[in-house]
């Protein structure tokens, strides 16, 4: 099995964990206790991975036995946990208001906030894979740019066999003038590729731009 390198988000924190194709779901909740949360995994019956929220590719990661290697994580990719308010231990006492706790919008807020931080997350993801893809975009245009020019210089090229074949003189031969007739198709079959390719690539370079 091969050993893979996960990102662990949680909030504005980034760590990397090292885990195996069949490490399970359960087992990545317990190392994300011990060394994303820092602290020992708590007591209790229920799976570890339902007391903390784990989302890859945006799928909550809820069955404990599922493996990274079913799941199809790669090496270096993300996975953005949401530890829920006290990990599924017995609650503490409330030192709101009884107007706070009589007050569903409390809750609301509460569990907008959790979104909020799994939304952060996401945008800190995005930001990292688009710049990484910027820089391989700019090369692409460059290189796009340069075959561009070579697109041309090509065409310039048929363009001067195309004056030498009508400088050649068939002299009423009918062998020569089907001859030079098939090289001129030939020729013009690959301006109109050349064309085609030219509008492609520009229209590609517009897009990016």
């Amino acid at each position: 099995m091969a050993d893979l390198r996960v990102c662990i988000c949680i909030g504005m924190k980034k760590l990397f964990l090292m885990v195996r194709e069949d490490t399970t779901v359960e087992e990545l909740a317990y190392m994300i206790f011990l060394e994303a949360l820092e602290q020992s995994p708590p007591s209790t019956e229920e799976p570890l991975c339902s007391l903390i929220r784990m989302f890859y590719k945006g799928r909550q990661l809820t069955t404990p036995s599922l493996t990274m290697g079913a799941l199809r994580v790669k090496h270096g990719e993300r996975i953005t946990v949401l530890p829920k308010n006290n990990h599924g231990s017995t609650p503490q006492k409330s030192s709101k208001s009884p107007e706070q706790n009589a007050n569903p919008a409390f809750g609301n807020l509460r569990q907008l906030n959790e979104e909020a931080d799994f939304c952060e997350g996401k945008v800190r993801e995005l930001y990292e894979d688009i710049k990484l893809v910027v820089p391989q975009l700019e090369e692409c245009r460059n290189k796009l740019k340069t075959k561009l020019k070579d697109v041309v210089a090509c065409n310039e090229e048929h363009e001067k066999l195309l004056l030498k074949l009508d400088a050649i003189e068939t002299k009423g031969d009918d062998v020569i003038r089907a001859k030079r007739r098939a090289l001129v198709v030939r020729l013009q079959r690959s301006l109109s590729a050349l064309d085609s390719l030219s509008t492609s690539a520009s229209k590609a370079l517009h897009n990016q731009s």
